[in-house]
């Protein structure tokens, strides 16, 4: 069954609160001031409801971000369907498993690969979040960019220059990415906000109307 990712998805509310944690909406966060770097990101998810903090007035943008959660976030913008029969079954993936429907939808599209384990509860890479949005949003685009610590051999290259060709990110320095390193829950906020405006920057995306992007 396809359906349609509208502009009303792409502000589906979604709560990166911590999971099996009721989450909790503010304007501002006790432990975010606002000179820190992803201030404005996470003001601007919080105020159109797309991401929440914890309960007691916090984001922890310095929390790492797994999988799982990942799984969740990119699966609630595009409106998943979690109704579909699964295609795949990993052997660490339970129905009890927090955010296993979208994993499993999400599985079914191929933004994430079939393979035994699916590792949910394992910290979301850099470079795992790259193929993420490409897959997830259909970006494209290509960048003379390039990091040292990424070769043109690396798997997530092509994923990683293009998020570098839209402006999504620029690495952690001139010369690095450092696509091992885990995203947390500060920078997965910048990198939605930067990927949702620069879609809607776009008359276009891959030739389509952002109203007929769709997922089958």
């Amino acid at each position: 069954m396809k359906k349609k990712l509208t502009a009303l998805a792409l502000t589906a509310l979604i709560s990166i609160g911590g999971l099996g944690l009721e989450a909790h909406a503010a304007n501002s966060f006790k432990d975010i001031s606002e000179d820190f770097w992803g201030y404005e990101d996470i003001m601007n998810l919080t105020e159109q409801g797309i991401i929440n903090g914890f309960p007691n007035d916090t984001y922890r943008p310095n929390q790492s971000l797994t999988r799982a959660q990942s799984a969740m976030i990119i699966g609630r913008t595009l409106e998943a369907d979690i109704q579909q029969q699964n295609e795949h079954h990993f052997q660490d993936v339970s129905a009890e498993t927090s955010g296993s429907d979208y994993i499993h939808a999400l599985t079914n599209e191929g933004i994430f690969a079939k393979s035994e384990h699916f590792n949910p509860q394992n910290p979301l890479t850099r470079a795992q979040m790259a193929k993420i949005l490409v897959l997830a949003f259909e970006l494209d685009g290509s960048s003379n960019k390039s990091f040292n610590d990424v070769g043109t051999d690396h798997w997530a290259a092509d994923y990683i220059n293009t998020l570098v060709a839209a402006g999504i990110t620029t690495g952690t320095s001139e010369t690095t990415y450092s696509p091992n390193d885990s995203i947390n829950r500060g920078q997965m906020a910048v990198f939605i906000n930067r990927t949702l405006d620069y879609l809607e920057q776009q008359p276009t995306n891959g030739g389509l109307e952002i109203d007929d992007i769709i997922i089958e």
